[in-house]
């Protein structure tokens, strides 16, 4: 059986990564009524993540939102980012004002921003559209490659999407870890799958398991706890034949994510107008 990924109504973009242990992760460039630095302002900010298990000194790296200037700001001499941590930079031209503000402004109108290592190496880089005042745009899961606009900013803490969402990384060997980001924290997500492409009901009032809107016992859902901030992982281990369709259920709220397809090399949002109904008796164990 082989699984897929799944993106949300809210997704707009892919970002570029290259060394796959930092990432510009989260951006507010127009911020009205958010956080206020250490003076007291709504300055726009980006944050950085470190998806690893190992503290980086940021000494060397550089930010910019101009490819053609990519030096244009040195991140100081002995910043640190904590393993699997987060860093917020104030975007507000006014060095002036602390060690982690950069000399340049992030344009609401959308544009590049990227993390320069030494003169050229570009480490990553996040491109965002034209954005509502106070709104976000970042990954989901931190540091992967599936981009949302976020009504609820996160600056310094992982990224939480307004959806359940789906999201599946790919290893080089086949295999596949698919992401349920947006659960209810602290309980279970429930994943089904499917081989034609339909979407899963709820039905009744409860999610339990048993009341999924389809036969858990036929089609036995594979049930993942989810952590204190609302993400269950399912591994996959191996290459699946042919394509299968995903969705998760919020085994709480009853919300349902939407479809993805993944197997044969393919991940692929699918939207949720495909259909309803009961999925075909083949499914997980």
């Amino acid at each position: 059986m082989n699984f897929f990924h799944v993106a949300s109504i809210l997704i707009i973009g892919f970002a570029s990564v290259v060394n796959g242990t930092l990432y510009v992760n989260e951006v507010l460039a127009d911020n009205e009524n958010g956080i206020q630095d250490e003076n007291d302002q709504n300055e726009d900010w980006l944050e950085l993540y470190n998806d690893s298990d190992m503290e980086v000194d940021l000494t060397g790296y550089f930010l910019t939102d101009d490819e053609d200037a990519l030096n244009e700001w040195a991140i100081p001499d002995g910043t640190t980012i904590e393993p699997f941590g987060f860093l917020l930079f104030w975007c507000d031209d006014d060095e002036d004002e602390g060690p982690l503000h950069t000399n340049f402004k992030l344009s609401k109108d959308g544009e590049t921003v990227y993390l320069v290592f030494g003169a050229d190496e570009i480490v990553s880089s996040l491109e965002f559209p034209e954005i509502d005042e106070d709104l976000s745009y970042g990954r989901v899961p931190d540091g992967s490659s599936l981009l949302q606009v976020f009504s609820n900013p996160t600056p310094a803490s992982p990224n939480v999407p307004d959806n359940l969402t789906l999201s599946v990384v790919k290893g080089s060997d086949g295999s596949s870890t698919i992401y349920a980001v947006g659960a209810t924290a602290d309980t279970n997500a429930f994943y089904l799958y499917d081989t034609t492409e339909t979407t899963f009901t709820i039905s009744g009032s409860t999610c339990n398991g048993t009341t999924l809107g389809v036969n858990p016992a036929a089609n036995r859902p594979v049930i993942r706890p989810t952590n204190s901030y609302g993400t269950a992982t399912l591994q996959i281990p191996f290459e699946l034949p042919g394509i299968f369709y995903i969705q998760v259920v919020d085994g709480l709220a009853c919300e349902v994510s939407d479809v993805v397809a993944i197997g044969d090399g393919v991940a692929t949002s699918i939207p949720s107008s495909v259909g309803t109904g009961t999925p075909s008796p083949s499914a997980m164990r």
